[in-house]
């Protein structure tokens, strides 16, 4: 469990969850094992599945079977999971020989496909929450709501993940922003729908062997007082919703060169609603 961080003169200091949860981590030795292993499995999909990526449209389009992947294991393994995603697709790009400028970017996208998940079902975004083990599960007492709200939920974290990686290529000058938003968006939302029936396959299981993120901390961590909490969780999801769509839409609509400064501002939305939420 993480205690709130106390100044010398004993007054709490703001800390926000993405901090909180990864400090987490490091203070227990089987959230660091939980890390690798999720880093592995994600570094292994990442090779094993590439020759079966579906190619809507060679080198600009197609669909990374890997993809379904991120979001069950945010859910499950929390933030440990989060990093494994992001530090196992690093590690995909080194033996797959892609390392290279983009990677960090790639890095964020995928650690955020995995992340907000797990962080927007533990602030009840879209009115549903809980045990995260029992989402979209016949014991999920809101499966019908559940399932809307999933769907929903899915295709919002699909833009905000875009955002990183897609931004990152144009910087970079390696492809323009509106054809590379397009192609992540469609592998990120429909790999996080994907990933939902992979999880209810997969959720009990891990469950019975206690190596879901909450039964590793013996519960949720402690948040910070109720008024942050609360104003953190609503702005949290409004920036990381909002930035995800309004940078698809505006990349979309401006050539490379404006996308670069004028998406800047939606990715920075995305980023703090992650660090916030």
């Amino acid at each position: 469990m993480i205690d709130s961080v106390v100044n010398q003169k004993g007054c709490c200091m703001a800390n926000t969850a993405l901090l909180t949860d990864v400090s987490a981590i490091w203070k227990n030795p089987r959230l660091i094992v939980l890390t690798a292993v999720s880093s592995a499995l994600y570094a292994a999909a990442y090779i094993v599945l590439a020759p079966f990526s579906i190619h809507l449209i060679p080198g600009v389009l197609g669909i990374a079977l890997r993809g379904v992947m991120p979001l069950a294991m945010g859910l499950l393994f929390g933030p440990a999971g989060a990093l494994g995603v992001g530090i196992g697709n690093t590690i995909g790009d080194v033996i797959g020989g892609s390392l290279g400028p983009g990677s960090p970017f790639a890095f964020l996208s995928n650690f955020l496909l995995a992340y907000l998940p797990y962080r927007y079902w533990r602030r009840k975004a879209f009115g549903i929450g809980g045990p995260g083990y029992r989402l979209l599960l016949p014991e999920d007492r809101h499966r019908g709501r559940s399932v809307v709200a999933f769907g929903v939920a899915a295709v919002l974290i699909g833009a905000a993940g875009a955002i990183p990686l897609a931004w990152g290529l144009n910087l970079l000058g390696f492809v323009p922003f509106r054809v590379s938003v397009i192609s992540l968006f469609v592998n990120f939302a429909l790999g996080n729908l994907a990933s939902g029936l992979l999880y209810t396959l997969i959720a009990p299981r891990v469950a019975r062997i206690n190596m879901t993120w909450d039964a590793i901390v013996a519960g949720p961590l402690p948040d910070r007082t109720t008024a942050v909490r609360s104003t953190g969780r609503v702005l949290g999801v409004a920036l990381t919703a909002g930035g995800g769509v309004s940078g698809c839409l505006l990349g979309l609509t401006v050539g490379s060169s404006a996308a670069t400064p004028l998406v800047a501002v939606p990715l920075l939305a995305v980023l703090i609603g992650a660090a916030l939420i």
